[in-house]
């Protein structure tokens, strides 16, 4: 990758899938899995976001350049049960996205990160491909988004108790399952 950063903005996209690799890794360290929202996902200054119509705040996802960084959703699947969600971007990834900034410009003047072979948007399909690809690539798993997911949520949960075990507990104690979460202590 570092012969990547010393052609810059001159990149072929053979070059730059390896950029969004990189940067996609990192953003997973850095934040909870997603569907496929990064695709929609969008630098912007925070005067020029805060500036925004929500309706135009909608259209796309952001990375918000302000004095704390953070990573807009508000194009996503479940968006109309969960509302916008915002994620504080790390000293990690941000710096991976200031580094990965000014190629993506040079590339595609309406700032979206992860780009196809014409310069513009991935599509979610397209993406969900190349994650597969990269896990295999560079890790050797035929991981998808959703396996990625999948395996996040089961590492939280490898020590819990069995859901049917919880219920018959509450039942035996006479409380709800969440009044049992709320006091569960390891």
């Amino acid at each position: 990758i570092e012969g990547i950063w010393r052609e810059g903005e001159h990149v072929n996209h053979t070059q730059y899938k390896k950029l969004m690799a990189w940067l996609y890794f990192k953003w997973l360290a850095d934040t909870s899995p997603r569907r496929l929202e990064y695709v929609d996902t969008r630098f912007v200054s925070g005067a020029a976001y805060r500036q925004m119509s929500d309706a135009s705040k909608d259209d796309h996802n952001w990375v918000v350049e302000d004095k704390k960084w953070t990573w807009e959703v508000r194009k996503y699947k479940t968006r109309r049960t969960y509302g916008a969600v915002s994620f504080p971007i790390g000293r990690c990834l941000k710096a991976a996205l200031r580094k990965v900034k000014p190629i993506a410009a040079a590339k595609n003047a309406d700032g979206f990160i992860f780009l196809n072979s014409k310069w513009k948007p991935l599509g979610r399909n397209t993406f969900s491909t190349m994650v597969k690809t990269w896990f295999q690539t560079y890790l050797g798993k035929p991981w998808t988004q959703n396996t990625v997911r999948s395996i996040r949520v089961s590492a939280l949960y490898r020590d819990a108790p069995k859901s049917i075990e919880m219920l018959r507990l509450a039942k035996e104690m006479g409380h709800d399952v969440g009044t049992q979460l709320l006091h569960y202590r390891q």
